[in-house]
């Protein structure tokens, strides 16, 4: 098996294929509260679902439903992340959601708080402010 074979679960409801494009799934409508509401993880890590959720929000605001990293120097169209593995560089543009105010400094881990990066750019992000 190769790194992006395995599909990627949320509440085991497939939702994305490592390595494909994170497209607006049909029927998707943002809702408030899955993931976490807003303010109620603070220091938390994202959950699968509130990962999902940034997601998708990211890609219905493209004109052609894709997502893309926030950094708008980037811009790069973001794929779905394959479960890592020893010896196996993940792409460039997979997808990572990033806390907007840092985990460490208290921020939240639901999806008001989060916005969808590629690998590069959310690493040069870290725990500081957008450098962008």
């Amino acid at each position: 098996m190769e790194a992006g074979d395995t599909p990627v679960l949320v509440h085991n409801a497939k939702y994305g294929t490592a390595g494909e494009l994170c497209q607006v799934r049909p029927g998707f409508t943002p809702k408030e509260g899955r993931g976490g509401k807003a303010g109620t993880r603070s220091g938390k890590k994202f959950t699968p679902a509130g990962k999902d959720e940034v997601i998708q929000r990211n890609a219905l605001g493209q004109d052609d439903g894709i997502a893309r990293c926030v950094n708008p120097t980037c811009n790069v169209e973001l794929v779905y992340p394959a479960k890592s593995k020893t010896g196996v560089t993940p792409p460039r543009n997979e997808a990572q959601v990033d806390h907007i105010e840092s985990e460490i400094n208290g921020g939240s881990g639901d999806p008001t708080n989060g916005q969808a990066a590629c690998g590069p750019c959310n690493r040069r992000k870290s725990d500081g402010p957008q450098p962008w």
